[in-house]
């Protein structure tokens, strides 16, 4: 990513990464390369759902998430390593220099999110049951070469804090979000 992205917002940068076609490269390497991911129980039985009534059926997410539901190990929330990237968790994750921050949402809950990523996209599917430390390498759209790292995984309850805090006291309520 050139440094003439910084000064777009970071919505807008989040969503042209889910758009990189690149993505599917990268998520294909990762299921070939990797033997297991970890998934929370929850996370499990919402994504199995879901991978069986995707209309898509080679949507390169899906596959990607199928293939994790398939190699997962599925843990209960509290044996659930704390490192490693689940639907509501806050990911911080480095392109080449930049560093990006994003939540994993589920489906139908952007809404209430700062800087969502949903887990049926590209980059949510790859991002989810990395653990912090796991780096990935491809190309990016023009050809050269990029590294996709984890640098910090925030558990759930803190995206749900840090989105209350950005979103501010709600108009004549004096209250967070």
């Amino acid at each position: 990513m050139s440094s003439s992205i910084e000064s777009v917002p970071r919505s807008a940068r989040l969503k042209s990464l889910e758009a990189w076609p690149e993505l599917d490269g990268l998520a294909a390497a990762q299921a070939a390369a990797e033997s297991y991911w970890f998934l929370g129980r929850n996370d499990y039985r919402r994504l199995s759902k879901l991978v069986e009534s995707w209309s898509a059926p080679d949507d390169p997410a899906r596959r990607l998430l199928a293939t994790k539901l398939n190699r997962g190990l599925v843990c209960d929330p509290d044996q659930l390593p704390r490192d490693v990237a689940t639907i509501g968790s806050r990911v911080e994750f480095r392109i080449g220099n930049d560093v990006e921050s994003c939540v994993i949402a589920g489906p139908d809950e952007t809404q209430d999110l700062h800087d969502p990523v949903p887990v049926t996209s590209r980059l949510g599917a790859l991002l989810l049951g990395m653990p912090e430390g796991r780096a990935l390498r491809g190309h990016g759209p023009d050809g050269a070469p990029f590294t996709i790292s984890v640098e910090a995984v925030h558990p759930p309850e803190f995206s749900r804090s840090s989105a209350s805090a950005a979103a501010g006291p709600r108009a004549g309520t004096g209250t967070s979000a």
